[in-house]
């Protein structure tokens, strides 16, 4: 007998800090299908082909977030996550 625990790696998630973007979905869900697609984490324009965000991005935008200077680490431009 096998179990599955209902998770997909398409996966939404929430981020809770006064140093993000508030009340900002970057993203969204296909209809079709329920699952979610990604977005540019530089402008957090939906991008509907791109079916997940990858570590790098959400790293970078938590690290931009916190004011840490990401140049020359390889890692995106996410300034979408950060508050203005």
């Amino acid at each position: 007998m096998e179990f599955s625990s209902g998770h997909d790696l398409n996966n939404g998630f929430l981020m809770l800090s006064p140093m993000l973007k508030g009340n900002t979905v970057l993203g969204g869900m296909d209809p079709l299908t329920g699952l979610t697609y990604g977005f540019d984490p530089r402008t957090g324009a939906p991008e509907p082909g791109k079916m997940t965000t990858n570590e790098p991005d959400i790293f970078s935008g938590i690290l931009t977030a916190m004011g840490v200077d990401t140049s020359g680490s390889g890692l995106p431009d996410a300034s979408a996550f950060v508050r203005t």
